[in-house]
């Protein structure tokens, strides 16, 4: 017999930690880019190159979930 609920738990603790993972990035890459901002000759009005963070942390976060794994 499985143990589903082990493997359950096993399952969302890996998705919060990724999550949490995902979500630290985006802050610390919208700062960046929000720093970056005023070094670009693209006007605020224009474009902020914050939005581009959280954008940014998902296709990190979708390439490392895609990453093949050994064992897998």
């Amino acid at each position: 017999m499985r143990d589903t609920v082990g493997q359950n738990n096993k399952e969302a603790a890996v998705t919060a930690a990724f999550v949490m993972v995902v979500f630290v990035v985006a802050f610390a890459a919208a700062a960046a880019l929000g720093a970056a901002q005023a070094s670009t000759p693209i006007p605020a009005e224009v474009l902020q190159l914050t939005q581009l963070g959280p954008a940014l942390a998902l296709g990190g976060g979708a390439a490392v979930a895609a990453w093949p794994r050994p064992g897998s």
